[in-house]
């Protein structure tokens, strides 16, 4: 007999170190006047993340139109999507905006980041806990497909008219930001890769690579734009580098991005080109089949603290009413829009150094068209954006002068060559042999900017790690390498700022601070009921004093009131030597006083000067998930497997009675009775023990599903589809779990129910049922049989013609941890629903007959003949018992179940049939009785 097994698996990361922050620190700012606003804010404890501001209107060119509308929903909310609807688990059904979304126009709705949702809120959890700063939830953006500029317009302003929604807002289709093309010219190769030079001329690389970790070591840089040529002969590293995202297909896209890794990673061998970071590892995100926000989310997931990110994209901004422009003016940096900025938040707040193009748009980003977006005193991506300055060769005008096509202002961080860079790719320097041996010297644009900038980054988040052994932080590079680069000339009014010095750089970098603790954070699953330990080492590096100490572990549960003791440190004080002395402390966490069932408990352990004089103070965060046991209440097989139960369907069309349509109901979409609609409460007939609490009736759902206890089976009046775990309805039986309907003018069919004559068995039966989203499928019929042993059969007739087996949801969810998976979609797919098929889910002991057990004889009663049979079969080994009982798992004549036949039961036979006394006489149908017959 087969056993399923299921556990929940989440994991929740969560991050390192924080100061306390004082009152003045976790003020906001206030909110920038002159456009409609959002004043909704959760509360949290952490810097105040600054909410996006509503344009009145939107303006969109029709000439070039190729991209798409982004909502994002206020935050607080959880939103599901179903039937092409967007539903708040508390509220139902998002009407004003759905009424928006259902226009003719639109075409496509989804999720603009597709990653799972519990990856997405553990990682913006972690996130916060890093920077201190509150950060956006991913999983509330929505990518809305419309079929015009104008239908477009429309839906962005009525959508901004919602209280529901944060901000929505039009996202172009990205392009390189490659500046206009130049003439081929033929110079040397690596020798006049100038950037490479000693600053003012260059970033210096040649002296960082004689530095620890200065070539990049350590550090991976992923690089999202559209195509690369990695088979190039000086881009080895790059083979087989994609991450995610099919590339595009066209040259220039490819060509762009084979250019940009040359800048950064090209391989020293000699020949070629020499990549200013040839020490870091590659990865490239295609935007091809992502949004750039998605892109962006995928390679943050792949990345760790010191590692990097570069955006070489830009977009057509507001100037020109979001219009493509063959002379790219107007474009703008990708952080202007809304969800991508969100994504690069996260990753910064994570410690990934991203890097971005500020585009060719000739834009001032302090302009009032931009509404404060730019200003990082109202919002802070904490990106490095990159500008395009002229290259020492005088050529293009002054060294480190503002390009005319380059984007700026103060939002602008650094600068790179915009013109004559010599790199891979293009062919116009040198194309013998084809593609994999292009060379140009002429790539340019912020593209050919921002890789310069990146470079230098890795390189110097290389160095860092090999000289502290910890990653800097994002805004301690970004502030390094603005405070000791090569100053913009001459015109700083439109500033792009100035070109990395990677060894003034080195000069004034200093050590993270000397009392450190390791791990950071600690993350991990815990079973219920366990107890787990953990060791955390403090390390004093200063010279002097040592370091007098408290640890206090705090509670800050997030799901319910806390449960005292449940995280404990100890010792609760101690003392750490100066000049590289460790401390270890243990960590406990006692899963049993945990009363949160599939939660999260939160808590900190924080360390802090003695006396608070002079005050210091690690904080290191617990995030603990609470795991379930394995869940053995029910055996479950189908007739699939060898001496499985039979199929024998029971036909309750016929024994029974129609459920009729009109008690159907619906309360939140009363219109859809019939199709996601409950009928109930039903009669069983009997008491039902359902994982331990028995029922006398249940409610009946369209969609495939009973309920002991919830009045309405579904989510907010509509169909979602659900997981085991995880349901989002208690104490169910999900048969055949999908969206279906009874809808007589298509020829779907009814529910009926059976109660047999004797009330020990209870029917519900899905006759011909539809599908709601193919009229033609009128075929689909199954049933769940109750019997009053507490065991439950689902047994499928048919299952209709479009493939609902590969979408259905069948098995069993009380509350918590109590659940029996069977298969969730195709998973596992040696599950998926069939005609004939039966499941059935028995209790210990169901359906096994024991009624006979003690009767050796075969005659009815239990009397002297018995004792007779068992003296001999004891004492004499003779006389065994005449009695089968194949459907009890106990061995006949135990009557004190320890799993031999002895003296002991003799006495006891005899007390019983002589002196009518029992004494214990076990259950050999039960568990406890025979462990051996346990699940």
């Amino acid at each position: 007999m087969k056993r399923i097994f299921s556990h929940i698996s989440i994991f929740i990361l969560a991050i390192c170190c924080l100061p306390i922050l004082d009152a003045d620190s976790v003020r906001g700012a206030s909110q920038t006047p002159g456009a409609l606003t959002n004043s909704t804010q959760i509360t949290t404890g952490l810097h105040p993340r600054r909410l996006p501001i509503k344009p009145r209107s939107t303006s969109i060119g029709a000439t070039g139109y190729n991209g798409h509308v982004v909502v994002k929903l206020r935050e607080g909310l959880t939103v599901t999507q179903a039937a092409g609807r967007l539903l708040e688990k508390n509220r139902g059904d998002l009407q004003g905006v759905n009424t928006v979304l259902a226009r003719p126009s639109v075409t496509d709705l989804r999720r603009v980041f597709s990653r799972p949702l519990a990856d997405l809120r553990a990682e913006r959890l972690a996130a916060e806990a890093k920077s201190g700063r509150q950060l956006a939830d991913l999983s509330l953006y929505y990518r809305v497909e419309v079929s015009s500029a104008a239908a477009a317009k429309s839906i962005i302003d009525e959508l901004n008219a919602e209280a529901d929604v944060e901000i929505a807002y039009y996202q172009p289709a990205p392009e390189p930001a490659e500046g206009p093309a130049e003439p081929a010219v033929t110079p040397n190769f690596q020798v006049d890769q100038d950037y490479l030079e000693p600053a003012p001329g260059g970033v210096d690389a040649y002296y960082s690579w004689g530095q620890p970790g200065g070539r990049g070591q350590g550090v991976q840089i992923i690089d999202i734009e559209g195509a690369w040529r990695d088979t190039h002969e000086d881009l080895t590293s790059s083979l087989g580098g994609e991450l995610s995202g099919s590339q595009m297909t066209a040259l220039d896209w490819r060509n762009h991005g084979t250019a940009v890794l040359g800048e950064m990673i090209a391989d020293s061998n000699g020949f070629g080109v020499t990549g200013i970071a040839y020490g870091a590892e590659i990865g490239m995100v295609s935007i091809s089949s992502l949004s750039t926000a998605e892109a962006l989310s995928l390679a943050t997931e792949s990345l760790e603290p010191g590692d990097a990110i570069l955006i070489e994209l830009h977009a057509p901004g507001p100037r020109y009413n979001f219009e493509s422009r063959d002379d790219q003016l107007g474009y703008i940096a990708m952080e202007y829009w809304q969800a991508n900025f969100d994504a690069i938040q996260i990753a910064t707040a994570k410690g990934i150094l991203v890097c971005e193009a500020a585009g060719n748009g000739a834009e001032n980003f302090d302009d009032a068209i931009y509404e404060s977006v730019f200003d990082t005193t109202y919002r802070n991506s904490h990106a490095i954006v990159c500008g395009a300055g002229a290259p020492p060769s005088g050529a293009y005008g002054a060294d480190r002068s503002r390009l005319g096509f380059s984007n700026y202002g103060e939002r602008v961080n650094l600068q790179g060559y915009g013109r004559g860079v010599v790199t891979t790719g293009y062919g116009g320097l040198y194309s013998t042999g084809g593609e994999d041996y292009y060379y140009t010297s002429t790539f340019s644009g912020t593209s050919s900017a921002s890789p310069i900038v990146t470079g230098a980054v890795a390189c110097l988040s290389g160095h860092y790690q090999a000289t502290y052994g910890v990653s800097a932080t994002v805004d301690y590079v970004r502030e390094l390498l603005v405070a000791t680069g090569s100053p913009q000339y001459p015109n700083e009014a439109q500033k792009i700022g100035p070109r990395p010095d990677l060894e003034a750089a080195y000069a004034a970098m200093s050590a993270p601070p000397e009392i450190s603790v390791s791990p950071v954070y600690i993350d991990t699953g815990i079973t219920e009921g366990d107890l787990k330990s953990f060791t955390i080492t403090i390390t004093n590096d200063q010279t002097s004093p040592d370091w007098d100490f408290e640890a206090v572990a705090l509670d800050t549960m997030l799901y319910r009131a806390p449960a005292a003791d449940w995280l404990t440190v100890s010792p609760a004080s101690g003392t750490v030597l100066a000049g590289g002395g460790t401390f270890d402390l243990t960590v406990t966490v006692d899963a049993s006083l945990i009363n949160a069932v599939d939660g999260l408990a939160k808590g900190t352990i924080q360390l802090q000067t003695q006396g608070g004089v002079p005050a210091y103070t690690l904080l290191v965060p617990v995030f603990i998930t609470l795991l379930c046991a394995d869940d053995e209440t029910y055996l479950v097989s189908d007739s699939d497997q060898p001496q499985g139960p039979d199929y024998a369907w029971v036909d309750a069309v016929s024994l029974g009675s129609l459920i009729p349509q009109g008690t159907f109901y619906n309360t939140t979409n009363p219109g859809a009775a019939l199709d996601d609609g409950t009928a109930g409460p039903l009669a069983i007939g009997f008491d039902f023990d359902f994982y331990g609490t028995l029922y006398s009736e249940l409610y009946v759902g369209i969609n495939g599903a009973i309920s002991f206890t919830e009045t309405e089976i579904n989510s907010n009046g509509y169909f979602a589809g659900t997981s085991i775990p995880g349901a989002f309805i208690d104490n169910a039986v999900f048969a055949f779990w999908n969206d279906l309907v009874v809808d007589p003018s298509f020829g779907h069919g009814d529910l009926f129910t059976y109660q047999s004559a004797a009330n020990d068995t209870f029917v519900v039966e899905w006759y011909q049922i539809g599908n709601f989203n193919d009229d033609a499928d009128t075929l689909t019929t199954f049933e769940i049989i109750m019997t009053t042993d507490g065991s439950i059969a689902i047994q499928f007739a048919d299952i209709g013609t479009t493939g609902l087996e590969q979408t259905a949801t069948v098995g069993l969810q009380a509350t918590g941890c109590a659940f029996e998976p069977y298969v969730d979609g195709s998973d596992p797919v040696e599950n998926e629903p069939h005609a004939d098929l039966i499941v059935t889910f028995d209790l210990p002991g169901a359906g096994c007959d024991c009624t006979g057990f003690g009767n050796l004889d075969g005659n009815p009663g239990i009397n002297p003949v018995d004792v007779v049979h068992l003296v001999n079969y004891v004492y004499k080994s003779i006389d065994p018992p005449t009695v089968e009982l194949p459907d009890c798992p106990g061995i006949d004549g135990d009557w004190n179940c320890d799993g031999v036949v002895n003296p002991v039961d003799v006495v006891m036979i005899v007390n019983y049939v002589y002196k009518s006394i029992l004494s214990a006489l076990c259950d050999p149908c039960a568990c406890t009785s025979y462990p051996d017959n346990c699940p």
